[in-house]
C-alpha cells in the first residue's frame, strides 16, 4: 500500500494494486522478445 504522503505528492488517485493492468504495445513486444529468448536458450 502506498503511503498517503507519496500518493499526494504524485497526485495518485488509486493505490497501484487497485489500478489494474493495461497492456501496451511496448509491453507486448518485450514479452514476446523474452519468450522468444527463453525458447532459444539465450
Amino acid at each position: 500500500m502506498l503511503n498517503a504522503e507519496i500518493m499526494a505528492r504524485y497526485e495518485l488517485a488509486k493505490d497501484w494494486r487497485a489500478a489494474g493492468f493495461f497492456e501496451t504495445e511496448n509491453h507486448r513486444q518485450i514479452s514476446h522478445a523474452v519468450r522468444a529468448g527463453l525458447g532459444t536458450g539465450r
